[in-house]
């Protein structure tokens, strides 16, 4: 079992895979692009393209990158050069 798992990518496939590996890991974060889907993930606690589902307890939106035992990317191909650009200039 991880003790943190960051998924980055919130959309249709990052949401399902936070749904799976909530019972996987103590914590899951979802790394999101913009704070209206953070705060909709955090303080709302459902998934902005999926409002029947609710978001299990131990999954957290984040527009920033933790420390994390596994990463998982859920993005789309076009996007992952603009994505790793920005992560380097965070760190």
């Amino acid at each position: 079992m991880f003790e943190n798992i960051s998924i980055l990518g919130a959309g249709s496939w990052g949401s399902a895979l936070s749904l799976a590996f909530s019972n996987k890991a103590k914590q899951v974060e979802l790394i999101c692009r913009n704070i209206q889907t953070v705060n909709t993930i955090n303080k709302k606690k459902i998934y902005p393209l999926f409002p029947e589902i609710n978001v299990p307890s131990n999954v957290v939106a984040s527009e920033s990158l933790h420390e994390s035992d596994l990463i998982i990317i859920a993005l789309p191909s076009e996007s992952l050069i603009n994505v790793f650009e920005n992560l380097l200039n965070e760190h």
